[in-house]
């Protein structure tokens, strides 16, 4: 093996790794934890991330500040909940539909009405 397909390895290796250890997984961990109605816990898991927005993809940006701004309206933080809701909304209007589960469009959206 050259030392030019080694460093290309590496170099390979490298990414993966930092892809793999991205934002994206963190959120779903906090998706998750929301999912199972562990509110206390998916905010914990989503205040931890808040220092991590900036390196958010765009689909990482919309799942992030939606199930965040969800997780607060389910623990009674109403403004919060609204803020987070109203530039998620945002986002996701902007971005591709795929980025959320039907069923969380529905909330968001009553959410918001309900908020307003």
């Amino acid at each position: 093996m050259t030392t030019r397909s080694k460093l290309a390895g590496l170099v390979l290796a490298v990414a993966f790794a930092v892809a793999c250890g991205g934002p994206g997984r963190f959120i779903q961990k906090g998706i998750d934890a929301y999912a199972r109605g562990d509110y206390p816990d998916a905010a914990q898991r989503f205040t931890e991330l808040e220092g991590d927005q900036g390196h958010m993809n765009p689909k990482g940006q919309v799942r992030y500040l939606v199930y965040r701004g969800l997780t607060a309206f389910h623990l009674g933080k109403k403004d919060e909940a609204k803020a987070l809701l109203v530039k998620g909304k945002a986002a996701y209007d902007a971005g591709d539909p795929k980025w959320l589960p039907p069923q969380t469009v529905e909330e968001m959206n009553a959410v918001l009405g309900g908020l307003q």
